[in-house]
């Protein structure tokens, strides 16, 4: 009934097909002619109804809590016009008020997964605004000790340290750290998911002792709750052997990037592998240290197959495949 209706639609003019690159993701989707959507909303909507509002606010933020298995950014791109227009509903009070948050948060997570991939500071702001939305609405209907508050306050702490306000993220993870270990225990995923983040902060600012401990104790709890091969239990992994880099233990550290990459592989299988953003910083982590051990060879495979992963996720004109590029050119230079 739908696809004969919107047939019809076509056929008059009235809507579109969508006919952008993202064709691969889901369906190709409809837009409406300018002139059309104009009229709507001149002559159909002069009553404004909060209830519809909610339901669209709330069919956006649902579709974005979709675990996507191949190609994810896709999906979000998508997403991120209507995201734009369930923002602007929500902050000019043209929907009736969310009494658990969660469709803000789910707002939040997308603004936020989008502006720390390519480094766009507005959408991050966008993402601010909306977990900092949804995690007072949380802490009045919930408490400020619920699980899904903590997670929320846990994702702005992870945007307040991407937009370098590591102060702000420290205490934020601090106080959820020091609320799950009570009321959670220590077994549970956020409790090592926090444990984790803060091991970054300190990392980040030098403490390089302190972080690896977290680490080590992070690391120990998602293997045991996720498994060895989690991408979680690996990514920790990797940011240990960050720390081991940052020490001069090359071989360690490469052993341990090594070793993600295979378990990385073997977790997203060889298609979404190649354009899977934690296993392109491995690439880059791993390359660098075979260009120190002058395995040049391999620096240079490894910087091509992420050069080839990185033009599909951010694109061919951005800042970090032109980095790449650089890398290689130094590369070259070095062997000849």
């Amino acid at each position: 009934m739908f696809h004969d209706a919107m047939r019809v639609l076509c056929d008059h003019g009235l809507v579109e097909i969508d006919t952008s690159s993202q064709e691969l993701k889901e369906s190709r989707g409809y837009s409406i002619h300018g002139c059309v959507h104009m009229w709507t909303i001149q002559v159909l909507n002069q009553k404004w109804d909060y209830d519809l509002a909610w339901t669209a606010v709330r069919f956006v933020a649902t579709h974005i809590s979709k675990t996507y298995t191949f190609r994810p950014w896709l999906g979000q791109r998508r997403l991120l016009q209507h995201a734009a227009r369930c923002s602007y509903l929500v902050f000019n009070g043209l929907v009736k008020d969310d009494s658990t948050g969660w469709a803000y948060h789910n707002l939040g997570k997308l603004y936020g997964d989008q502006g720390k991939l390519y480094g766009d500071q507005g959408k991050l702001g966008a993402a601010q605004d909306m977990y900092e939305l949804a995690l007072n609405i949380k802490s009045k209907s919930f408490g400020p000790n619920d699980k899904s508050t903590l997670t929320t306050a846990n994702n702005l702490g992870c945007l307040y340290a991407h937009q370098g306000n590591r102060g702000h993220a420290e205490k934020i993870f601090r106080q959820v750290l020091g609320v799950v270990e009570k009321t959670l225990g220590p077994n549970d995923f956020l409790t090592h998911n926090a444990l984790n983040n803060l091991a970054t902060i300190y990392s980040q600012q030098g403490n390089l002792y302190v972080a690896t401990s977290m680490y080590e104790q992070a690391l120990r709890g998602y293997t045991e709750k996720l498994g060895a091969e989690h991408t979680s239990t690996l990514n920790t992994i990797n940011n240990l052997a960050n720390i081991y880099a940052k020490w001069g233990n090359l071989g360690a550290a490469e052993k341990m990037y090594e070793h993600v990459l295979r378990g990385q592989e073997k977790a997203m299988g060889p298609l979404q592998f190649t354009t899977y953003v934690p296993a392109l910083n491995t690439m880059e982590n791993l390359a660098v240290l075979y260009a120190k051990s002058k395995r040049r060879h391999e620096a240079e495979e490894l910087l091509l197959c992420a050069k080839c992963g990185i033009g599909a996720v951010f694109g061919h004109s951005s800042k970090r495949y032109k980095d790449i590029d650089k890398r290689l050119a130094v590369l070259n230079r070095r062997d000849s």
